[in-house]
């Protein structure tokens, strides 16, 4: 994990496309688990930051259901804003078309 990328670049005649591929030589795991191992590698973590990390896409996965109506506001703030941000960049982006 630490030290091995989650993503390769392609490379076509020796040089990058632009383009990437995930490395397949990692260990497989969802995103949010991925994201609270790495993070924990480096910072110890309150319970509510954990949870907030590991369940931040709510009732849009599987795995937010089982925190469902116990969230703490941490948790809640998290989602939140990764809401709002997805809103507004995908909003920006159709209104450039």
């Amino acid at each position: 994990m630490p030290g091995k990328p989650y993503y390769l670049p392609e490379i076509k005649n020796g040089k990058p496309t632009g383009t990437y591929t995930i490395n397949p030589e990692i260990v497989a795991m969802g995103l949010s688990l991925r994201r609270l191992y790495l993070v924990s590698q480096y910072v110890h973590l309150s319970d509510e930051e954990a949870q907030a990390i590991a369940y931040h896409d709510g009732m849009y996965v599987p795995e937010g259901r089982s925190v469902a109506h116990k969230e703490e506001p941490l948790l809640l703030l998290l989602h939140w804003a990764d809401m709002w941000t997805t809103s507004v960049k995908e909003r920006e982006k159709h209104n450039k078309y």
